[in-house]
């Protein structure tokens, strides 16, 4: 029997708008989110050479610094800086928080 954990694959195929809703309800921080687009990243991108340059250091710092704005309720302060290579989620929840506002 494999006893391996499983990665949780429930945050794979989210819309932006549902990603941004699960942020902003704190269902999940922006640096668990960042560590699973990250995650998704390394496993896939091996196979399909999608992701040129990586700077996971920096998303992380900015997804740090987002999970702080977010729990002083200022919603946009790090998402309009947060690095836009962390995929499309990053950009897409980025734009979709800016139009909210």
């Amino acid at each position: 029997m494999n006893t391996a954990t499983q990665p949780d694959t429930s945050w794979d195929y989210r819309t932006t708008k549902e990603l941004v809703a699960a942020l902003q309800a704190r269902k999940i921080s922006a640096i668990e989110l960042t560590d699973h687009v990250i995650a998704r990243i390394e496993a896939l991108d091996p196979k399909i050479n999608a992701v040129v340059v990586r700077d996971f250091d920096r998303g992380r710092e900015a997804a740090k610094a987002t999970d702080v704005a977010l729990s002083r309720g200022d919603i946009q302060y790090e998402f309009h800086r947060s690095d836009r290579t962390l995929t499309n989620a990053g950009s897409m929840v980025e734009a979709s928080l800016q139009r909210q506002l």
